[in-house]
């Protein structure tokens, strides 16, 4: 089992991503009920930004809650899969960059 078509926000690797809680979006392959996940995610320097754990759900939508992300970031996001037997997948990979942010007058 493995997480296939990773998207935020409903795209591919989007770039200007706005949302302070970017949702983040897979489908499973291998024809086997997903009953966990972990998510990690990093900024492209390798610092976690978020780890959440294995998860015991079969959510395949779930919401940024790691720490707001600057503007003009790159985050690199995984995700891993236990099926209903235990079984883990191999990690999948997909990112999305933050926006400019704010504008503000000086």
């Amino acid at each position: 089992m493995q997480a296939i078509r990773l998207k935020t926000e409903h795209l591919f690797d989007p770039v200007g991503v706005d949302f302070v809680a970017p949702r983040l979006y897979w489908n499973c392959s291998g024809g086997r009920k997903q009953a966990a996940y972990q998510i990690v995610a990093a900024d492209d320097s390798g610092s976690t930004l978020w780890d959440s754990g294995k998860l015991e759900s079969a959510a395949m939508c779930v919401k940024w809650s790691g720490a707001p992300v600057p503007p003009k970031t790159k985050v690199l996001w995984k995700v891993c899969l236990w099926d209903e037997d235990a079984a883990v997948g191999d990690w999948s990979e997909a990112s999305f960059e933050t926006g400019i942010g704010a504008w503000s007058a000086k």
